[in-house]
């Protein structure tokens, strides 16, 4: 936030002579500090045949790399992963990738049809997740 309210200070003070473009996720505390300049909203819906294309690629490199479940997947469990993870990614690809991360976690078809249930729906979720995972690996830090 020093960060924000230090490039606020400069645009406000050179009335003009300073021209910036920033781009970040739709977070209230970002937009408050920029409330008063333009700015130019894009959602993420039109991406939605992008983040497609991407979570079924990455799906098929996952399953063909071995990665989830050795290999073991039917296409009816493919399609399953796919539509979860675009319904669920919310325009974000990083979020799809994590999520993909998560299932490539899972032992058996029957796990991943549960954590498909369970995957993180946003950033914070997702990364609160890792963190709670790291927490937990044998000879991670304890405060």
């Amino acid at each position: 936030m020093r960060l924000l309210k230090a490039l606020k200070h400069i645009v406000e003070g050179l009335e003009n002579a300073v021209k910036t473009f920033a781009t970040t996720r739709m977070d209230i505390e970002i937009l408050n500090q920029f409330e008063m300049f333009p700015r130019i909203e894009l959602q993420p819906d039109g991406n939605v045949s992008d983040i497609n294309r991407f979570a079924e690629t990455m799906v098929r490199n996952v399953i063909d790399g071995r990665l989830l479940l050795d290999s073991n997947v039917d296409r009816e469990l493919k399609a399953e992963i796919c539509n979860v993870l675009c319904d669920r990614s919310k325009g974000m690809f990083q979020l799809a990738a994590l999520q993909i991360t998560f299932l490539c976690e899972m032992r058996t078809q029957k796990d991943v049809k549960r954590s498909l249930k369970a995957v993180p729906d946003s950033l914070a979720d997702a990364y609160s997740e890792i963190y709670k995972r790291i927490l937990t690996q044998k000879g991670a830090l304890r405060s």
